[in-house]
């Protein structure tokens, strides 16, 4: 990973950390995998085009 993509990476597992404890979301206990990691995805694609302009 670039240093931009490791930052998103990182600030993306950050902010879902946040949203479990807050209960935003919910950890995937069951099969929903597909919507936890959709959630990481839009969450790190757009901290990432963030990073990118600056």
């Amino acid at each position: 990973m670039i240093d931009k993509e490791k930052r998103a990476h990182d600030l993306a597992i950050l902010y879902m950390q946040m949203e479990i404890k807050h209960e935003k979301i919910i950890p995937a206990y069951t099969d929903d995998f597909g919507s936890f990691i959709n959630e990481y995805e839009h969450c790190y694609a757009e901290i990432l085009e963030y990073l990118k302009k600056q």
